[in-house]
């Protein structure tokens, strides 16, 4: 009798050990297969930005009706298309229904100012900044951000127990197209490489509230303005040039706070061969959440930057030989050279030179 009492003792507490809650429960798993396993994807047609295969972790909170059944978990994958909780997820029993909540965090998946995500601010949401540094397909992902909002979810309506997570991107994905006119081609410039350098976007509100429970983000204008270095993506050079064929595009890649641009407020600055250009929108541009864009900005030939003008010319009288004659020197009186940094001026050996 006494070996009976302590073997269902010991299953009794290893029962409880299945249990992942911050409240317990008395209740045993609905089956010796009750854990929750994960079915992943990142929504959208195209890839903007990061995709399914490109995540590693995201957030998850799972609530009862009841309140006495709940996690709140980082969700991995082990590298081989398998998802799984730092600790494992099971759900109370065959009649259980539970409302969960996903969000990928980007650059701030594993600190939000410098500590880890908190439930509370997962819960009631929090005010966050966008990474500005996205020149690197690596950063360019790392500024995303998914979100699931709040679903509901059956026992009876899962396939074996799987939660779907499905993700979808919470900011805006803009793609700035530039395009090099044909005098470019015509002087042998940018037929191999891309020609535009330092190139940033100016006029960017980056700050911004999210809360994943709705899934809402929200821009807060009163962060100011601020610029993005985005991703070079795509150049499509012209490898030989005829009049009239398309031009060299260079695509940049850039994931931005939902908000609405006036006209003249969204700038492009690059350089060219030591040129600086800039464009602006013409007219008013409107980021909704989620959404991608393309935005074409021509790029007209400006010309190289040809030496730095001279000297003026020099002034006073100045005495020419031991007689003490003197005379004015204007530019006509002497010449000048140019060495690709510095004027010279040296005494024409005769006034035709």
């Amino acid at each position: 009798m006494r070996k009976y009492i302590i073997h269902i003792l010991t299953a009794a507490a290893c029962a409880l050990t299945l249990f992942s809650c911050s409240k317990e429960s008395s209740l045993e798993p609905a089956r010796s297969n009750g854990q929750m396993r994960f079915a992943v994807t990142v929504d959208g047609a195209t890839k903007a930005s990061i995709g399914t295969a490109d995540l590693t972790e995201f957030y998850l909170q799972v609530t009862s009706p009841d309140a006495d059944f709940c996690y709140f978990e980082t969700i991995s994958n082990d590298g081989e298309g398998n998802w799984s909780a730092s600790k494992p997820l099971y759900w109370k029993n065959e009649d259980a229904v539970i409302t969960y909540t996903a969000a990928y965090y980007g650059a701030l998946g594993q600190n939000y100012f410098n500590v880890k995500v908190t439930e509370d601010q997962f819960t009631e949401g929090a005010s966050m900044a966008l990474l500005r540094e996205q020149s690197t397909q690596e950063n360019l992902n790392a500024a995303d951000l998914l979100s699931m909002k709040s679903t509901e979810l059956s026992w009876e309506k899962a396939v074996d127990g799987v939660v779907p997570v499905t993700l979808g991107h919470a900011l805006s994905k803009v793609n700035f197209v530039l395009t090099l006119d044909e005098l470019f081609a015509a002087n042998n410039l940018g037929l191999e490489t891309n020609l535009c350098e330092d190139l940033f976007i100016e006029g960017v509100c980056a700050g911004f509230n999210f809360k994943p429970l709705t899934g809402v983000v929200t821009a807060e204008t009163d962060y100011g303005k601020t610029t993005v270095s985005p991703y070079l993506s795509d150049y499509s050079p012209v490898t030989e040039y005829t009049p009239g064929t398309p031009t060299a595009t260079a695509e940049y890649e850039s994931i931005l706070v939902p908000q609405t641009f006036a006209a003249g407020d969204l700038k492009v600055n690059f350089s060219i061969l030591g040129v600086d250009y800039q464009w602006k929108n013409s007219e008013e541009i409107v980021l909704a959440q989620g959404g991608e864009y393309t935005i074409p900005v021509a790029v007209a030939y400006q010309g190289q930057p040809g030496p730095p003008v001279p000297p003026a010319p020099l002034s006073g009288i100045f005495t020419i030989n031991a007689n003490g004659d003197k005379v004015n020197f204007s530019r006509g009186n002497l010449q000048a050279t140019y060495d690709g940094a510095d004027w010279s001026w040296t005494f024409a050996e005769n006034q035709w030179d």
